[in-house]
């Protein structure tokens, strides 16, 4: 199974998933301090779906997450029927499944957000 990542809005940070809980709305993650697992509400966080593939890296790409294609930054936007879209802010438009072989994960747009500024 994907393992989705979440931006968490009250501490401006992104962690992996551990468990979700629909019956009370409630997504748990690790933190990485001595507080161990925590939950937020759904409306806590922002759900960044893992795309379900990898960069040249092998991290795990998720919607939300900044890419770099051969020295330019692109943001992973959203899935079509195609596959998913990655833009940048000049206004360039790729497919992520034809990028492939030289993407690379450097960023997540929550917190970094300069990058594709």
């Amino acid at each position: 199974m994907l393992q989705p990542k979440v931006y968490i809005k009250s501490l401006d940070l992104v962690l992996p998933v551990e468990e979700i809980n629909f019956d009370i709305n409630v997504v748990e993650v690790s933190l990485d301090n001595s507080i161990g697992f925590a939950q937020f509400d759904f409306d806590e966080v922002e759900f960044m779906e893992n795309t379900g593939y990898v960069d040249i890296n092998k991290k795990h790409i998720c919607v939300g997450d900044i890419v770099e294609i051969l020295g330019v930054y692109f943001e992973i936007k959203y899935r079509t029927f195609k596959g998913y879209v990655i833009e940048n802010n000049k206004g360039y438009t790729l497919s992520l499944e034809a990028n492939l072989d030289c993407v690379s994960v450097v960023g997540n747009i929550h917190e970094h957000k300069e990058l594709v500024e």
